[in-house]
């Protein structure tokens, strides 16, 4: 298996899957024809003027973001709105993915752990409930959840936003219950649906 994510890409592939990149928290364009390490709001902002969008008042890159992100939901057909929404996915995976492949490859793209390596690790990981202190340290981080209601059992993924709450569908629980109404897995046990 060969490494997708560089910054320095050397050929089209490469370029083609690293066009998009994140860098202080935005989302920035490899070239936009003109200039490198566009941020993609200022790409946005020209696309949308050029296209005569002139109710197009924003200025920073927050209030572009807030713009662009309101004409997706006004206006969910504008091709500079679902570019922009593409955009951002690919840079959010991208980034996700090379933090992986920095630990998975070399810096000259050597494989450093196999897939196989990888999926035995994995089967040799246990999946007991987490502790109420383990759960309050997985802030930021999702968790899989049973909780037990009165007349029925539920599972699924919860997030867990702050070390004193759970959320869970639409309900936001309190950790004390841990190992009482419910019962966190750091993934999803084997055999569970859902």
């Amino acid at each position: 298996m060969k490494r997708l994510t560089t910054n320095t890409p050397m050929d089209n592939f490469q370029t083609m899957l690293n066009y998009v990149h994140g860098k202080d928290g935005w989302a920035y364009i490899r070239h936009d024809g003109e200039n490198e390490d566009v941020p993609l709001t200022q790409w946005a902002k020209a696309q949308c003027l050029a296209r005569g969008c002139d109710e197009f008042t924003a200025e920073t890159p927050e209030e572009i973001d807030e713009a662009v992100c309101a004409c997706m939901m006004d206006c969910p057909d504008c091709p500079i709105a679902l570019a922009y929404c593409f955009t951002c996915q690919a840079v959010h995976l991208r980034d996700r993915l090379m933090a992986y492949e920095d630990i998975l490859f070399s810096e000259d793209g050597a494989e450093l752990i196999s897939m196989d390596k990888l999926q035995d690790l994995r089967a040799g990981i246990k999946n007991e409930p987490l502790t109420l202190d383990e759960l309050r340290e997985m802030v930021g981080q999702w968790v899989w959840v049973v909780v037990q209601y009165e007349h029925c059992e539920c599972s699924g993924w919860a997030y867990v936003p702050t070390p004193a709450c759970i959320a869970y569908l639409d309900q936001t629980v309190s950790t004390d219950l841990c190992g009482k109404k419910f019962k966190a897995y750091r993934r999803k046990p084997e055999g569970e649906s859902s």
